[in-house]
């Protein structure tokens, strides 16, 4: 059983004309038939107006999202830092660390009792005083209770 050769293939020429003005003669090496001066003219075909605005609006976002971001941020890196300095004991970093925690962090309650151990540990009793009477009356999770409890119990026991 032998397979029939195949069939041949009509072959189109192609074209001698520009696809765009119908001139010649086409530039080659080229998939679209064009001649020079219409290739010029679409490569140097400039970004719509829209796309424009359109970029530069993305731009202004991403600039202002980028710099309302950096506060966030700066105080992540500086709650960070200061836990770690807490784990070693290095109360004196861990103080400094929360201190630069921006002041529209600084009235969140995990911060605040942060930066309690690490004023009573430093011996900063005017800021120990002021932190705890800031943490009277807030509502808390049970973990932050007794962190609290536990920080006032070690107050009690060396009698600041």
């Amino acid at each position: 059983m032998d397979t029939p050769p195949p069939a041949a293939v009509a072959v189109e020429p192609p074209p001698v004309v520009c696809a765009k003005c119908g001139g010649t003669p086409i530039e080659t090496g080229h998939v679209a038939p064009l001649c020079i001066a219409c290739r010029d003219t679409l490569v140097r075909r400039p970004l719509p107006l829209w796309l424009r605005i359109l970029t530069v609006c993305t731009l202004l976002l991403v600039i202002g999202s980028t710099i309302a971001g950096i506060e966030p941020f700066r105080a992540a890196i500086n709650l960070k830092r200061g836990e770690r300095a807490e784990q070693r004991q290095d109360y004196a970093t861990a103080y400094a660390a929360y201190q630069k925690v921006p002041a529209k962090y600084a009235d969140s309650t995990r911060v605040l009792i942060r930066l309690a151990y690490a004023a009573y540990h430093t011996g900063h009793d005017a800021d120990l005083r002021r932190i705890l009477r800031a943490l009277e009356g807030r509502s808390a999770s049970k973990a932050e209770i007794a962190d609290v409890n536990h920080l006032l119990d070690q107050i009690r026991l060396r009698g600041r």
